[in-house]
């Protein structure tokens, strides 16, 4: 579920804040805020980060950065995301402003050498980020032809995510 307009006011309401309150969270009018929430702005990508920030959204709701994917990121930048994101093996790490988790998957997948640590936290990353967008993350992960590569650590990961209990997590995805 990525913000929008609708969730932008969900999130607000579940807060038990004001437009005004909130605009001013934001550095926004209120007329503004209410354009957004009814749909009548499009949501920039820049305030719908500072609004999943400021109302203590779930990551999944963080917009996707879609430019970066078709570069691998490396598995430094990796790590520093999944300790953004509060992946308890790299609590040492200072983790850089959150992304999207099925953005993370989807780079972690990019990647042609990954760290082994890094693929150890895929699994965390799916099970804490249980109701992350599958169907955009395997969609993008086949346009970009990562479900079929020699096995590297990051096709592994691909492997047992094929594999994983359907019971183990809230919304499967999609089959190839």
């Amino acid at each position: 579920m990525l913000i929008n307009g609708q969730e932008l006011r969900a999130a607000r309401l579940r807060k038990d804040w004001t437009q005004q309150q909130t605009a001013e969270k934001l550095g926004v009018t209120q007329a503004y805020l209410s354009m957004l929430e009814h749909g009548r702005r499009p949501l920039p990508y820049s305030l719908a980060r500072k609004a999943v920030e400021a109302l203590h959204a779930p990551a999944t709701a963080l917009p996707f950065r879609e430019d970066s994917f078709g570069t691998a990121l490396g598995s430094e930048k990796l790590r520093s995301e999944l300790a953004a994101l509060g992946y308890p093996g790299f609590a040492h790490l200072r983790g850089r402003a959150r992304r999207n988790p099925a953005e993370v998957l989807l780079n972690a997948l990019n990647e042609h050498e990954l760290d082994t640590r890094v693929t150890e936290g895929l699994p965390w990353l799916a099970l804490r980020y249980a109701d992350l967008d599958w169907d955009w993350a395997v969609q993008n992960a086949k346009l970009l032809d990562r479900q079929n590569r020699p096995r590297t650590g990051s096709d592994l990961w691909s492997l047992w995510l094929r594999n994983w209990p359907p019971s183990q997590r809230t919304r499967a995805p999609p089959e190839n």
